[in-house]
């Protein structure tokens, strides 16, 4: 039987009752069983290469077209419309409906609303400064910054709160909270039919 040490990365003898690679001790071992499955065998996926080829095509491509090469600014910039038009994560969910997002109740924040709604601060903040004393803070979800006495939040279904100018323009993309994806309704019927059906 051959065995192949994952840690020597190669073939190895082994310690018959301790299952052990005999070189190294190690017991990251593996019977090999199939030779087309054969660890030496495994290539590891490189992203690099992928992104050289795309690199290569579009300089063969503005070569044959008569673009000049040293335009790295339209070169770039076809480079990034590519790899944006292929970005597998840029279909997402639709925009919430103008109504949806018009319904959202705007809370203007005083200190009920923060003792009801925001978290206690003990020990350290977040940038490892102490806390002379214990307080109850409320954030915006997205900025992470304090919301402060008077200042206008808008309040999600899901609790979540934020600040007009760092939630709207999200909801005007996706339907749904950036922190917990609860999700808005939308004008998109097919969207909303499949949203339905799960």
């Amino acid at each position: 039987m051959e065995y192949w040490c994952h840690i020597c990365k190669r073939e190895s003898q082994i310690n018959e009752e301790t299952i052990t690679c005999s070189s190294c001790g190690s017991n990251f071992v593996e019977l090999i069983e199939d030779e087309e499955q054969h660890p030496r065998n495994f290539v590891p996926y490189q992203p690099a290469q992928s992104i050289r080829n795309l690199l290569s095509s579009l300089l063969l491509s503005s070569l044959r077209s008569g673009t000049n090469v040293t335009d790295t600014d339209a070169t770039m910039d076809q480079i990034i419309h590519h790899l944006m038009m292929n970005d597998t994560n840029r279909y997402g969910p639709p925009p919430a409906s103008q109504g949806a997002i018009s319904t959202l109740p705007s809370v203007k924040i005083n200190q009920e609303v923060i003792k009801a709604r925001g978290r206690l601060m003990s020990g350290f903040d977040e940038c490892g400064e102490r806390i002379e004393e214990d307080r109850v803070v409320l954030e915006c979800s997205v900025c992470k910054e304090e919301f402060g006495p008077d200042e206008e939040a808008i309040d999600m279904p899901c609790q979540h709160m934020f600040h007009q100018n760092c939630l709207i323009p999200w909801l005007k993309e996706h339907n749904n909270c950036p922190v917990c994806r609860f999700e808005l309704p939308t004008d998109d019927p097919d969207y909303e039919q499949r949203r339905g059906r799960s």
